[in-house]
């Protein structure tokens, strides 16, 4: 059985398996906003995850240009139902 079925067959909830198993492995992390500029509640529960993990991260737009995130603006993160 794969690692997020035994998650899923533990009771537990896919994203508890991306933030224990995917992210502590990475080094970085690009993110695509809406385009308005917002993010997903998940995207953005994943950048600051590697951010407070001192994990650069980076924003990529929808021309493929990716720059360095600095400051993670709490004002652009969607609820969950807005998402």
């Amino acid at each position: 059985m794969n690692r997020i079925r035994r998650y899923i067959a533990e009771g537990r909830k896919p994203m508890e398996y991306f933030f224990g198993e995917v992210l502590p492995r990475m080094s970085a992390g690009v993110f695509l906003p809406f385009s308005d500029g917002m993010y997903g509640a998940g995207v953005y529960g994943e950048a600051e995850f590697l951010r407070n993990k001192g994990k650069p991260i980076y924003q990529i737009n929808l021309r493929g240009r990716i720059t360095p995130i600095f400051i993670l603006d709490e004002s652009k993160k969607l609820s969950i139902p807005d998402t």
